[in-house]
């Protein structure tokens, strides 16, 4: 699954002499400048159920890309719901940009090149392309997988044939005039300005191997459309997509900027509620009020399409606003995501006996019981469900056992007793300071992870005796 954007090296890209170099930086500045020409355009309007559905799983899918700026310098900037879906917008290693369309599918993969083109958004990406001048990547991220054969014109033949760029042996020339006719069924149902359908007559699906009737040179301009697209499929669906995200690609990167894994969920609600307000049309909303207040008349056309854009465009500077509110407005953990005091919790037989042994008194064993109970009801709870949750709770479990062997090596060294209670005390000291609730990315305090610690004890992980008395 492809969760944030690489772009492909370009040829010609290093330059072999001062002169060369020179006239390299000159056509990339150039370049650059072509595309602000390019995104000031003021973008069609979309009407209709096509766009006014799934769009906070846009948002999401949306946010996979912003969250990839902290760790990938060469996307800056991702323009949400300008010319299409989402733009990417990379630096290097020369300016360029990335069309992105987001089509989930409730169920089962893509059955039809027809259908892709219609409802997977391959012909409204196409016309945005075209407007392009063909200068943009496309691509299709979709929750979906690509069905059909590999022997005959299918989506699942057209992801192969995207990925690797062969366009040449005879089944795979057959797409391109799939393709072709493809869009033109689609562009026919929908207001798509650019694709030619006029006084075309589409044929059964069947005979869609034969170009004839297609308008002239269409099918080049489809081919170089296939050339520059990708089709990033297996997206999460929609119920997993915010957990997936957390665990894949936020915690990640905060852990690669040295940022505390705990403030992961915080800061992806933040990024898509902003990246939600940002797709927004906020057109009769100048950014500027005091500018706009000290001169109505200034805020027309292009100025006002720059506002539009500036609102809809997440760069890396407007992310660590995000990261840093998140930073000071981070709060404890809730001690009780139920609402009540946890019910007692089977078992703790085990963790009772070996507390007595040690000499802690049945008040504290209480105490350890009732946070072993809030650990037991507590996990279940804020836990995802994911496969990631088996790799958190056993490293977890990892660095508990650690911290006991460290805690029991350095009280053994005295010969004070009784040792239990300075155990325990000393045990619930280490874990307070080990910021271990940081590390899992999960709504945990140091309380719960404490009852996880005497939960391991009562699963005979460990003793609360002296290294020399202690069995398991």
């Amino acid at each position: 699954m492809h969760l944030e954007a690489e772009p492909q090296k370009l040829p010609g890209t290093r330059a072999s002499s001062p002169v060369e170099a020179s006239a390299l930086e000159a056509g990339s500045r150039y370049q650059q400048v072509a595309i602000d020409d390019l995104l000031q355009q003021r973008p069609h309007e979309d009407i209709g159920v096509s766009t006014s559905q799934d769009y906070r799983y846009q948002a999401e899918i949306t946010a996979s890309f912003c969250i990839s700026m902290l760790t990938k310098p060469q996307l800056v900037e991702v323009i949400c719901e300008w010319h299409e879906d989402i733009v990417l917008r990379f630096g290097s290693p020369q300016p360029a940009l990335e069309l992105v369309s987001v089509k989930h599918r409730t169920t089962g993969p893509w059955p039809s090149i027809s259908l892709l083109c219609e409802k997977g958004g391959l012909a409204h990406l196409f016309d945005r392309w075209m407007a392009y001048d063909q200068t943009a990547r496309v691509r299709v991220c979709t929750n979906a997988r690509l069905g059909g054969s590999e022997k005959d014109p299918s989506p699942r033949l057209l992801g192969l044939a995207c990925q690797d760029g062969d366009f040449t042996s005879p089944v795979r020339a057959l797409l391109v005039t799939h393709v072709a006719w493809g869009i033109i069924k689609a562009a026919k149902k929908k207001d798509l300005s650019l694709i030619p359908t006029k006084d075309v007559s589409i044929p059964k699906p069947d005979q869609w191997h034969d170009p004839t009737g297609l308008p002239m040179y269409f099918e080049d301009q489809v081919k170089e459309f296939l050339r520059a697209l990708r089709l990033d499929c297996g997206r999460p669906d929609k119920p997993h997509a915010a957990d997936v995200h957390i665990r894949r690609l936020v915690e990640p990167a905060l852990r690669e900027t040295g940022l505390p894994v705990g403030i992961a969920p915080d800061v992806y609600k933040a990024l898509v509620d902003e990246i939600a307000a940002a797709c927004r049309d906020e057109d009769g909303n100048p950014r500027d009020l005091a500018a706009f207040i000290v001169d109505p008349f200034a805020n027309r056309a292009t100025p006002l399409f720059r506002e539009i854009l500036a609102r809809r465009t997440i760069n890396k500077k407007r992310i660590e606003a995000i990261l840093d509110a998140a930073q000071v407005g981070k709060t404890h953990a809730p001690l009780l995501p139920s609402g009540t005091r946890p019910p007692r919790a089977p078992g703790g037989r085990k963790m009772r006996s070996k507390m007595a042994d040690a000499s802690i008194d049945e008040g504290e064993q209480e105490n350890a019981a009732n946070l072993r109970d809030l650990w037991i009801d507590t996990w279940p709870r804020v836990s995802t469900g994911f496969p990631e949750d088996i790799q958190t709770l056993y490293t977890l479990e990892l660095e508990i056992l650690d911290i006991v062997r460290e805690v029991r090596v350095e009280l053994s060294e005295s010969p004070t007793e009784p040792f239990g209670p300075r155990f325990q005390v000393a045990l619930h000291r280490a874990i307070k300071k080990s910021r271990l609730s940081d590390m899992g990315g999960l709504p945990l305090s140091h309380h719960h992870l404490i009852g996880f610690a005497y939960e391991l004890s009562d699963l005979c992980k460990f003793r609360f005796t002296r290294l020399s008395s202690a069995t398991s």
